[in-house]
């Protein structure tokens, strides 16, 4: 396919009958297989989607360049070794949706924004987000697995999502690679999370662990979450305290928030710092409780 320098505006595409399919056929390759939209190995360029539904749609080994997508719902669509740059998207829904390798080819959006955008239930292998924002976004139930962030700038709501240093659930594809020696050695592309601003987004019942490192990112300031420096030292130097000084029903609850939530073993053993939202671990519980279990927290962390 040529690339062409004008901006080509998809509307409304849905279905095969719809009358936008001719205006698709004559942009770039794309095939309907059964029920829902195939894309392979394209180069696609100054593209605008408009009002289009890509339920169960697959982009494999596509590139995304110069794009927007306004009003996109992307339902159980599947993203391979496709990559997303200097694209613009607007209201965009994304849902049980993956982002996921072909092969070894990892999944990259550069220098791209979202904009009052959903996602729930996804999962994002590997993808590399560089140079983006997600501005006003709702993210939730989402598991960024082993992928990496760089300069990147979050402001809505994120609830219920995981933040991995490093791909955590090997995917189902990964074992026919091995096979091919097309295998990814995921400790060669740790999840630095270099730059990453949280300031203006609510953090609702997330998990930061896999031994991830959160020193360079910024997190917002508020009495309900605490920035723990030092994992090994707050955690014992609390745990220890509590143990010493506390009693009966009080005693019982921090050995159960300890044990399973701040030092469980998904945090990984490498993890060294720590991002806590006291909403989630003291929920329904009093809340004499949870002021003096956050004091204790707040003690050795404020002497680093």
């Amino acid at each position: 396919m040529e690339e062409n320098e004008k901006r080509i505006v998809i509307k409304n595409l849905r279905k095969k009958s719809d009358a936008g399919d001719k205006i698709i056929e004559a942009t770039f390759s794309m095939k309907y297989v059964l029920d829902y939209i195939e894309v392979s190995n394209e180069k696609i360029k100054k593209n605008d989607f408009i009002d289009c539904d890509f339920n169960a749609a697959q982009f494999k080994s596509v590139e995304f360049c110069d794009c927007t997508f306004q009003k996109i719902v992307f339902s159980d669509a599947r993203f391979i070794g496709t990559n997303i740059l200097k694209s613009y998207f607007e209201k965009c829904i994304f849902n049980d949706t993956a982002f996921i390798l072909k092969e070894n080819k990892i999944t990259e959006i550069i220098s791209s924004t979202f904009a009052n955008c959903s996602f729930s239930n996804l999962v994002l292998d590997y993808t590399l987000f560089k140079n983006c924002k997600f501005i006003n976004c709702k993210i939730k139930n989402t598991d960024f697995n082993g992928s990496r962030f760089e300069d990147v700038v979050f402001k809505g709501k994120i609830s219920d999502s995981f933040f991995r240093a490093k791909i955590k659930h090997l995917p189902i594809y990964s074992l026919f690679a091995k096979l091919s020696g097309k295998v990814i050695n995921s400790d060669l592309l740790l999840n630095k999370m270099a730059n990453v601003d949280f300031v203006d987004c609510e953090l609702d019942g997330n998990s930061f662990c896999d031994g991830i490192d959160l020193s360079n990112c910024k997190f917002p300031n508020s009495e309900r979450y605490l920035f723990v420096k030092d994992v090994t030292r707050t955690y014992t130097d609390a745990f220890n305290y509590i143990n010493d000084n506390w009693i009966g029903e009080d005693l019982r609850l921090a050995k159960i928030v300890f044990e399973n939530i701040l030092m469980s073993k998904y945090k990984g053993e490498n993890q060294i710092n720590d991002f806590i939202d006291f909403d989630i671990i003291t929920a329904n519980i009093n809340g004499n409780f949870s002021r003096k279990f956050k004091e204790v927290l707040e003690r050795p962390n404020s002497l680093m």
